[in-house]
């Protein structure tokens, strides 16, 4: 419909000229340039392309700035990609996304928004900001510690949460993704997980490993859940699963 039409896209519109008679003054346009080096056919243009050039003109894109919204220095949006294709899990995708945009109810942003009479972690008593929620409180650390622990005998050191930006980061196998991703989806519970002993921590991991065979079964890619869990699995002794 027309009035779903930007008010300047109509008023462009109102600028062709209905008098041209002469076909050879008509210029058939053949392509389109989208971006600084990029020329599309026309015909071959998205409803995607098509949008996002058209906020472009209108100025409605936003440039997220990650470092100065999560207060870290080494953000990489590299990591949006990375974690897209490590899990596919739609929810904890989701999740993902809200971390990156400081986007989870904390203390602090409840307190804020009249939410709560009070800003303290539930844990510890300290103020809860998403830095004390994600790494600072004593119960989230040992949390990742038990993480670390895993990451290590199994081979996946690179993995590691050794910082509080490290907690940012996709991880660079499907397996370690899923596991964080799930560490992290327990932290932002109501009931904020604490006193995590090593059996709590790899009982969760069992779970994962145990939805995760299932459907891989249903899928019949047997074999695929081998070479994506093995290590992980092994040092869990999960021969029962």
């Amino acid at each position: 419909m027309l009035t779903e039409f930007h008010t300047s896209l109509k008023e462009i519109a109102k600028c062709s000229q209905s008098d041209v008679e002469n076909e050879e003054d008509n210029i058939e346009v053949k392509y389109m340039r989208l971006g600084k080096n990029t020329v599309k056919d026309v015909n071959l243009v998205t409803v995607k392309e098509m949008q996002i050039l058209l906020k472009q003109v209108l100025e409605k894109t936003e440039v997220m700035k990650f470092n100065d919204k999560l207060k870290i220095e080494t953000f990489d949006n590299d990591n949006i990609k990375k974690l897209r294709k490590n899990c596919k899990n739609p929810k904890l995708r989701n999740i993902y996304f809200r971390l990156i945009h400081g986007d989870f109810y904390t203390g602090e942003r409840m307190k804020k928004f009249k939410m709560s009479d009070n800003d303290e972690c539930s844990r510890c008593g300290n103020k809860e900001t998403l830095k004390h929620m994600m790494w600072e409180c004593s119960h989230t650390n040992k949390i990742w510690q038990l993480y670390n622990n895993l990451m290590d005998t199994s081979e996946n050191s690179e993995d590691k949460v050794l910082k509080y930006e490290d907690v940012f980061l996709a991880g660079n196998r499907g397996s370690t993704a899923l596991i964080k991703m799930n560490v992290i989806r327990e932290l932002i519970q109501i009931e904020r997980p604490k006193n995590w002993s090593k059996e709590r921590f790899e009982e969760t991991v069992k779970n994962i490993i145990k939805m995760e065979k299932y459907n891989f079964t249903v899928r019949k890619e047997e074999n695929k859940f081998k070479v994506k869990w093995r290590m992980i699995e092994n040092k869990l002794s999960t021969h029962n699963i």
